[in-house]
């Protein structure tokens, strides 16, 4: 019996990994899987002729994406997401500017992974509406090049997400100045996570992490 023939009615979590290539005339592939909330995906042109009930998931794992555009448009079929974790690519240039935001009113925890070469990562920040947002963690770990921190970008997304308690930051090439600016604009931030993120590291960074008698704390764990 062939999936496409079964009803899958306990299914809950579904991981799709690398679909070969090579397999000819390859059709949509549709069953059922009422239950489904939870899926990885391996996001090659190949596994798009999987038909996914996309509206009932809440945690989504994207991997591989070979264009932030093809990302957004799976993100923009899952309302109801509350975690997902995406790795893609940036665009080669400058996007135009945005004309919609994606609204993910119930999403919790947003970790987005980048790779390759493209500079222009942090735009795509500037298409998604995230207000619930509690986690963030932003990876530039396999980039070919470290792409530049834009700070009015991140200060306008956090003023749209912001009860961002946790941030997690990983080979960022924010400098101190741009740490403070999202510090300042992280009022709910209680835990705060840099992997190698050097250049932020100066005597100001550390005045500015310095607690003194009658002053707010600006994040509670470093």
């Amino acid at each position: 019996m062939r999936v496409a023939e079964c009803r899958l009615d306990s299914l809950e979590e579904l991981q799709l990994k690398y679909i070969e290539r090579d397999v000819p005339n390859l059709k949509p592939i549709v069953f059922s899987t009422p239950r489904l909330r939870k899926l990885t995906m391996d996001l090659y042109p190949e596994s798009q002729q999987i038909v996914v009930p996309w509206a009932q998931l809440t945690n989504l794992t994207l991997n591989d994406s070979h264009s932030p555009e093809s990302a957004l448009d799976i993100l923009g079929r899952c309302p109801g997401l509350v975690q997902t974790s995406v790795s893609t690519v940036g665009w080669p240039q400058r996007p135009q500017a945005k004309t919609y935001y994606l609204a993910l009113y119930h999403l919790r925890c947003l970790s987005l992974d980048f790779s390759r070469e493209e500079p222009f990562f942090m735009s795509l920040l500037d298409y998604i509406f995230v207000p619930a947002l509690e986690e963030l963690c932003l990876d530039y770990g396999n980039t070919y090049r470290t792409p530049p921190w834009i700070e009015p970008h991140f200060t306008a997304f956090q003023q749209r997400s912001p009860h961002i308690a946790r941030l997690e930051l990983t080979y960022a090439s924010l400098k101190s100045g741009d740490l403070k600016a999202v510090l300042q604009h992280a009022r709910s931030l209680t835990h705060l996570k840099l992997n190698s993120c050097d250049d932020c590291f100066d005597d100001a960074l550390i005045d500015a992490l310095c607690y003194r008698n009658g002053a707010e704390p600006l994040v509670y764990t470093v």
